[in-house]
């Protein structure tokens, strides 16, 4: 019988590689934000989903992690009525093209139904501000931050849509089978800008938008400031570079008409049928570490599914999910369509499939505690034992966390009267587990699992072979679960730091080498404005008669600066608690103990900036009176490095530094209020005041920023 102290070391070291990262929180703020300006503009939306959205990730060390985001299309949504579901699988379906609005159904197939080509990629059709953010987020980079480890991301097309992977020291081995023309990639580059340039003259973009468009492009320049937080920076720094030289070379405003279809044309190739092709041979590249975000377009439902009635009604008497729960599923909760092949006589041209997302987060977040640990569990034998198993005879493992996840929802209604589900001791979770590991079982053997809100299969689709192999692993796992956990452990020490890329992928990464991107981010950039022409065009006029810029810039705003007071709020409440449980404490340090009832003194902002300046990396600390004295000699050797050099140019040279380290040190409770006043001000005030108010904007985001960096996500 093993230990339990060693099951309870595996098990607790298992759940900590589970816990929510800062990534994690920054990609969700990332979403909030952004919706408050979709809002503004229509029925736009970003969704984050999957294991992200559900806060219910396993990650390897050398893997940070994948997101999933949804985006769905305000442009064109999908009558029940247009469903005609696939006979014996009606989780796939065709779309009816009759009754919908034409000019964004594009090439009908037969006819009479939407291509599903439309949702391979972010299509101008249906997109306008989301695919704005995604031609920029997706753009080729590579850059090196504060880390002095190169940084390489690329977007290419997946199945449903844009992958995007950022590589850490990513080398590629073979170059020999890469090797282009000495004239391809510039051809390629000639001919992109072509297409920019017939793309630019088709929008004209309302003057007053116009105006404060370009205000807001400056002030994405503005957040060029020194940092001490590695990649991220490193990134949001090459960017705010970008939109600067954008600007230098009167891009993004567009002004003129022309002959081109800014609604069908798309510049840069988002579809590869060579990365669908199996047949085509592959690179093999090593990296440190890698992270990667897919982007799915979506269309939304309009109207109930019957699916979901079905569900209502065969959970009324069941204790979960919850009734409350049920009830939103019900009648809050949006579904979608993506497109995807059907498992069995797929037509690629015309297959979509249901999305149930946002029902599923909806469950995943009121999962009984213990069936989330266990989900976590099913989540390592994947990435263990099964790995090992099909590794070891060379088969590709095509079982997935969604069927898992699956059969924790069907057994938490099935057995909801198990008392293990509500307890989190380790006989509940090896009793829960056991409960699940059995369902799954019974649905191998049967060949069938059922989808939880339709009728399909997941199964559809996975060879015999495979079922039996996951039913082998099934049957090991049985016999001890927890020590099963180890296998994740071991296939995580024996991780090899290796990717199989297609040559396209291959080919824009050696592309990077030239320059790091600039000139296709450059386009890029200027291709996205042209599609935040297009949103800004198409969303209703502002009663007021105040441009449609000025409304999204303060909403955004809004949301950003009470997120942040609300974070701040908390912090504050946490440390007066710590400070109040340390107090209340009995003393019984032995000498040289450090007194916990004193709190640690914090690093005043102005030594932060200083190290920020002199170290870099914030290593070496200085006392806040030391550091106010030397004030000159800061400005004078921060000066002397390129970051602060830029940094002390851009808000005004030595008087403007003195003013953002006099601001840094004087943030008070209203700081948002009185930045998101001077924002305002920035975007409303008169031609010849603003020079002005933009050195003042610039100084109060540098003291803001600089002041509250630690408290960024």
């Amino acid at each position: 019988m093993t230990d339990p102290t060693y099951s309870n070391t595996l098990l607790a070291r298992l759940f900590d590689r589970a816990k929510q990262h800062t990534n994690d929180r920054r990609r969700a703020a990332y979403v909030r934000y952004i919706n408050a300006g979709l809002e503004v503009l229509g029925k736009e939306r970003v969704y984050l989903v999957g294991s992200t959205g559900e806060n219910l990730n396993l990650r390897l060390p050398s893997d940070r992690g994948d997101a999933d985001f949804l985006l769905v299309s305000g442009r064109l949504e999908v009558p029940v009525a247009n469903i005609e579901y696939r006979l014996n699988t009606p989780l796939y379906l065709w779309i009816r093209g009759k009754g919908l609005d034409m000019r964004y159904c594009g090439r009908l197939v037969d006819d009479t139904h939407l291509s599903a080509d439309m949702l391979r990629t972010i299509h101008p059709m249906l997109f306008t501000m989301i695919r704005a953010l995604c031609t920029i987020v997706t753009a080729p980079l590579q850059f090196v931050p504060g880390r002095y480890l190169i940084h390489t991301c690329i977007g290419m097309p997946s199945r449903v849509g844009i992958a995007f992977t950022e590589f850490r020291q990513v080398k590629i081995e073979d170059t020999d089978s890469l090797r282009m023309g000495p004239n391809a990639e510039k051809i390629r580059q000639e001919e992109v800008e072509a297409k920019l340039k017939r793309r630019q003259n088709s929008v004209k973009m309302k003057d007053k938008d116009a105006k404060l468009f370009k205000r807001v492009q400056k002030m994405a320049s503005f957040s060029k400031t020194p940092s001490t937080r590695g990649e991220h920076h490193g990134r949001n720094v090459f960017l705010a570079t970008m939109i600067d030289e954008a600007l230098r070379r009167n891009s993004g405003v567009i002004q003129s008409e022309g002959a081109c279809n800014s609604e069908m044309e798309t510049i840069f190739q988002d579809v590869s049928d060579e990365h669908d092709n199996e047949f085509i041979g592959k690179v093999k590249a090593t990296y440190d570490d890698i992270a990667g975000k897919d982007f799915v377009p979506a269309l939304r439902i309009d109207g109930k599914l019957s699916c979901i009635e079905e569900f209502c009604r065969r959970v009324q008497s069941a204790k979960w999910p919850p009734r409350n729960v049920v009830n939103d599923i019900d009648n809050k909760c949006e579904f979608f369509i993506i497109a995807r092949d059907a498992p069995f006589n797929p037509s690629k041209e015309k297959d979509f499939c249901l999305s149930f997302n946002l029902a599923e987060i909806m469950l995943n977040q009121n999962l009984p505690p213990t069936a989330k640990r266990v989900y976590i569990l099913m989540k390592a034998y994947l990435k263990g034992i099964f790995k090992k198993t099909f590794d070891s005879i060379g088969r590709f493992n095509p079982i997935k966390s969604y069927y898992m996840k699956t059969s924790i929802f069907w057994t938490c209604e099935i057995y909801a009267n198990e008392l293990c589900w509500n307890e989190t001791s380790e006989h509940s979770i090896l009793d829960a587990v056991q409960i699940v590991l059995r369902f799954l079982l019974g649905c191998i053997k049967a060949k069938k699992l059922r989808h939880y809100f339709t009728e399909s299969n997941l199964f559809d689709g996975v060879a015999d072979l495979d079922l039996e192999i996951a039913g082998a692993c099934i049957y090991e796992i049985q016999a001890g679960p927890f020590e099963k956990v180890q296998d994740f452990f071991d296939v995580e020490r024996e991780h090899k730091r290796e990717v199989l890329l297609d040559h396209e992928a291959a080919r824009r990464i050696l592309s990077l080498q030239r320059d790091g991107g600039r000139r296709e981010c450059l386009n890029r950039l200027d291709d996205s404005f042209i599609d935040m022409a297009r949103a800004f065009n198409d969303a209703s006029c502002d009663p007021s008669g105040d441009s449609i810029v000025k409304e999204i810039v303060l909403r955004v705003a809004d949301t950003l600066f009470e997120e942040q007071k609300q974070r701040a709020s908390a912090k504050k409440a946490d440390k007066s608690g710590h400070r109040i449980s340390v107090l209340g404490k009995t003393s019984n340090k032995c000498v040289g103990q450090r007194d916990l009832s004193k709190p640690k003194l914090k690093q005043a902002p102005l030594t932060k900036l200083f190290n920020n300046f002199v170290t870099n990396d914030g290593a070496v600390s200085h006392g806040s009176g030391e550091a106010s004295q030397r004030l000159g000699d800061l400005l004078a050797v921060g000066s002397l490095f390129p970051v602060g050099r830029d940094f002390i140019n851009n808000i005004g040279g030595e008087k403007g530094a003195k003013n953002v380290l006099e601001q840094v040190d004087a943030q008070e409770s209203d700081s948002e209020d009185r930045l998101r006043n001077t924002v305002e001000r920035y975007l409303t005030c008169k031609d010849e005041e603003e020079p002005t108010v933009a050195m003042e904007l610039k100084q109060m985001i540098a003291a803001y920023f600089l002041a509250n960096d630690d408290e960024f996500m």
